[in-house]
């Protein structure tokens, strides 16, 4: 699968110690609805950039997989892979636009690596969230555009297995989280809550996380501590 330089937005993350986030855009919570200085979600070199995305999967996989880093114009193709999994760390604009305090905070890193169905059903979601985000576009206006991009059925519900780690020991995916579980998340799309057993995220059992009912459904599976990856 090639991938060109694009714009791709995400849904987990992680804080770097020494990253190089200059401190005045960074509050304990970063409140403000819009972009920070983009050159504050940009790792300080590639190499760590791609040293973080590789920790979100299992080596076997991770070191043949397709790598994208962020720059300040987007994400870019740092290496291509060949067995269609796709590793990157998102940025804070992949939660819920809900999370006020979560979704433009420069310290958010998510490494993440997607199976070859994620990476053609899901990545496009994400595709569009970045690109809005760089824009200068709202939270609102971005949840409208995904919307619109679902219903309209320009972005469609996945096919195949769609999946993908999350595994990463540092992972920051949110700022009254940090670091949580080691977990694969599955996209099935219409599954509910009840057909998993009505679980509850704070524990350690399969829950339906994002959008449950509807096309892009999202189960996390978590794993123990022990599994967790470090860079």
């Amino acid at each position: 699968m090639k991938i060109r330089r694009v714009a791709i937005a995400l849904a987990g993350v992680l804080l770097l110690s020494g990253d190089g986030i200059a401190a005045d855009v960074i509050a304990d919570r970063y409140t403000e609805d819009q972009l920070a200085p983009v050159s504050a979600y940009v790792a300080t070199s590639e190499e760590e950039e791609v040293s973080l995305a590789l920790s979100a999967a299992p080596a076997h996989i991770s070191e043949s997989s397709t790598v994208l880093v962020m720059t300040k114009e987007g994400y870019a193709t740092a290496r291509e892979g060949s067995n269609g999994f796709v590793c990157l760390v998102e940025r804070s604009w992949a939660g819920s636009v809900d999370y006020i305090g979560a979704f433009w905070d420069p310290r958010i890193r998510a490494p993440i690596c997607y199976n070859q169905h994620a990476a053609k059903f899901v990545l496009p979601l994400y595709i569009l969230r970045t690109e809005l985000a760089l824009a200068g576009k709202k939270r609102a206006q971005i949840a409208a555009a995904i919307d619109a991009a679902v219903s309209s059925g320009k972005m469609k519900a996945p096919t195949g297995t769609a999946m993908s780690y999350m595994m990463s020991a540092r992972q920051h995916l949110h700022p009254d989280i940090g670091r949580w579980l080691p977990h694969l998340m599955i996209w099935m799309p219409y599954t509910e809550q009840d057909d998993w057993g009505a679980n509850v995220l704070a524990g350690v059992d399969p829950v339906v996380f994002r959008n449950p009912g509807g096309p892009f459904a999202m189960v996390v599976i978590p794993y123990g501590e022990a599994r967790f990856i470090e860079p």
